[in-house]
């Protein structure tokens, strides 16, 4: 096949990430004015958009929200998403943030909302995984759950559970990457040292070696940061010495851009 014959997918898959506070769900939770947000809130983060002056009031009727009470005991977070990015439709509890839970289920009156990925449409709809580094979080805890159920807090991951967490992970990545529908993943930054030796911001991605290539899974990653105390987002690989950033689409958000503009 010639390359003039080839024909992207429509479909946007973002990498959002940056410091605490740096403006992350207020970034994407301007996009509820053009889409219906399907948020995995495993961070309790969506209280910044219960802020109207971060989302109107009127367009929190544009948010699908899937709240995920993710724990050291009881690493719900991991469990879920690797339900929910299935083809087929879940339904996901309030309370617990579990999929096809045996408790509400039973319950006509527990909130629930539902969700099945094949059937979101581009032009309408985004899934918003936040956070990414609380997910990381999650499934180690999840593959620790023995020794942390014993409270053994002296035990460690050692080479082969970072390898199941990276496995873990991975699977989801690889669905991000080849998804049909809209996906903003947030994460946070950490600083890693690159195999010239130079220093770099990345997004957190698992453990230093995954988070150097977490964003080979994204077509756009954008960096947060606050400048004189206001919220700028960077997608330019040009764009900040030091800081991963970029676009595969070419696409460089200035002053004043919000998300949208990854879309139009």
């Amino acid at each position: 096949m010639n390359l003039d014959e080839y024909k992207a997918g429509a479909a946007r898959h973002i990498l959002l990430y940056g410091a605490p506070k740096s403006g992350k769900t207020a970034a994407y939770g301007k996009l509820a004015k053009k889409f219906e947000l399907h948020v995995f809130d495993n961070e309790d983060s969506i209280k910044t958009l219960m802020n109207p002056e971060i989302l109107p009031i009127e367009l929190r009727k544009n948010v699908n929200l899937f709240r995920i009470p993710d724990t050291q005991l009881y690493p719900m977070a991991i469990e879920t998403m690797l339900k929910v990015l299935k083809p087929g439709t879940n339904t996901v509890c309030y309370t617990h943030g579990k999929v096809a839970c045996p408790i509400c289920m039973k319950d006509a009156n527990a909130k629930k909302s539902t969700i099945n990925i094949a059937e979101l449409k581009v032009d309408e709809d985004i899934v918003v995984i936040d956070s990414w580094s609380q997910l990381v979080a999650s499934a180690g805890n999840y593959i620790m759950r023995n020794e942390l159920a014993k409270d053994n807090f002296d035990a460690k991951m050692g080479w082969d559970e970072y390898g199941k967490q990276g496995r873990i992970l991975e699977r989801i990545g690889s669905f991000i990457q080849t998804a049909p529908c809209n996906i903003i993943v947030v994460s946070h930054e950490v600083m890693v040292e690159m195999e010239d030796k130079s220093k770099r911001i990345v997004p957190v991605g698992g453990t230093s070696n995954a988070s150097k290539e977490f964003a080979k899974y994204f077509d756009d990653v954008v960096y947060c940061e606050t400048i004189n105390r206001k919220h700028k987002l960077t997608s330019s690989t040009v764009g900040k010495s030091g800081v991963l950033a970029g676009s595969r689409a070419g696409v460089e958000l200035n002053e004043g851009d919000t998300l949208l503009k990854l879309f139009e």
